[in-house]
């Protein structure tokens, strides 16, 4: 279980709700391990808005998908650099979820939170995101969490874990 990531601002009430949750699990007999791998979240970030404009170049003027295999355009070769961190990633968070020395997987899921803020009304500006009183831009710990799952192509279910503070209900993201 992470009660945060490296370069995600998160609210107390998010980590405190994850604790909770955490201890609520150990009581029922799970065992909880607390810890995440160290991933290039701004590398991450770069990738996925990178594929988010490439999605949108492929949907409104013509498909990259279906140049030569050996296209050396700029986008080509963007894009391959965007799979090469998404493939980094990837193998970050297996050898975070497996054993050192090979052997079964000791985890069967990774929780996070959805987001790193509870619920607040929608700013149409984006202008900053308060995380515990410090101004971070709008994206920053809104996407931190989502975006990095999306990004290496794990599963993922957001769902909410309880109220916190404000009345406002603090996701919840299981990998």
């Amino acid at each position: 279980m992470s009660t945060s990531l490296h370069g995600v601002p998160t609210e107390r009430a998010i980590s405190d709700a994850l604790a909770e949750l955490g201890r609520d699990l150990q009581s029922a007999g799970f065992e909880v391990v607390y810890g995440a791998p160290s991933l290039d979240d701004r590398a991450l970030f770069r990738t996925q808005k990178l594929v988010a404009e490439l999605f949108t170049t492929i949907v409104d003027t013509d498909n990259p998908l279906s140049r030569p295999a050996g296209d050396t355009s700029p986008s080509a070769s963007r894009l391959h650099c965007a799979e090469l961190v998404q493939q980094r990633a990837r193998e970050q968070i297996e050898a975070f979820l497996t054993p050192p020395r090979g052997g079964r997987r000791r985890h069967c899921v990774w929780i996070l939170p959805a987001v790193g803020t509870v619920a607040f009304p929608h700013n149409p500006r984006h202008g900053p995101t308060l995380v515990d009183g410090e101004a971070f831009p709008y994206w920053q710990p809104l996407l931190g969490y989502s975006y990095q799952a999306a990004a290496t192509g794990h599963p993922a279910v957001a769902m909410p874990i309880g109220m916190a503070g404000g009345g406002g209900p603090p996701p919840l993201f299981p990998w």
